[in-house]
């Protein structure tokens, strides 16, 4: 709505300026392209931020009770060690009663955080304001038609094989944040 507005006073400032049959074609294109402008819905910012002021990177699993939150504790403690302003969420599409036990005494053993303390539901808000979104072989097109997350299908479960989900992560999370960490052009 305020690109219409904003069109329309841009389109009777010139009115002023200008006799009608010059400014007739003028209020068309610009009534066109208000409509344009409309029609494509909000514009959204480079990458979205949290309240926090940093960028979400949003890992999410079937149960969001594994995977999902071993990225994201392994993610946090990276980014910050980088410097970076990113910080990592994860969610389930199907959110299990409690987290996975092999991952939370994963996670114990290597000194992070298992972290939400419960699986949460993933949504379209979530993926809205997340600046990146990693799935783990879930579908979250339910969720959020239309979104392109990235993903890391082959990151074994953590009961199977603890060290092997980790190792897989970590291979991930390498070329993530190296990605992140690259000056934009």
């Amino acid at each position: 709505m305020n690109r219409l507005l904003a069109a329309c006073h841009l389109a009777l400032r010139s009115a002023v300026r200008y006799s009608w049959r010059t400014m007739s074609p003028m209020l068309i294109h610009a009534t066109v392209a208000a409509a344009l402008l409309m029609l494509a819905g909000p514009v959204p910012s480079e990458e979205p931020v949290a309240s926090d002021g940093k960028k979400v990177v949003l890992f999410v699993c079937e149960h969001g009770a594994a995977k999902s939150v071993m990225a994201a504790a392994h993610f946090n403690q990276r980014a910050k060690e980088r410097k970076l302003p990113y910080r990592a969420v994860a969610k389930g599409t199907s959110p299990q009663e409690q987290l996975s036990e092999s991952a939370v005494k994963g996670l114990a053993a290597e000194g992070l955080a298992a972290l939400p303390s419960r699986p949460e539901q993933v949504t379209a808000a979530d993926v809205a304001g997340a600046a990146r979104v990693v799935t783990f072989g879930c579908d979250i097109s339910k969720v959020a038609p239309g979104s392109r997350p990235e993903s890391w299908a082959d990151v074994p479960g953590p009961s199977e094989d603890y060290a092997a989900s980790r190792q897989a992560i970590d291979r991930h999370l390498d070329a993530l944040l190296a990605e992140l960490d690259r000056p934009k052009k």
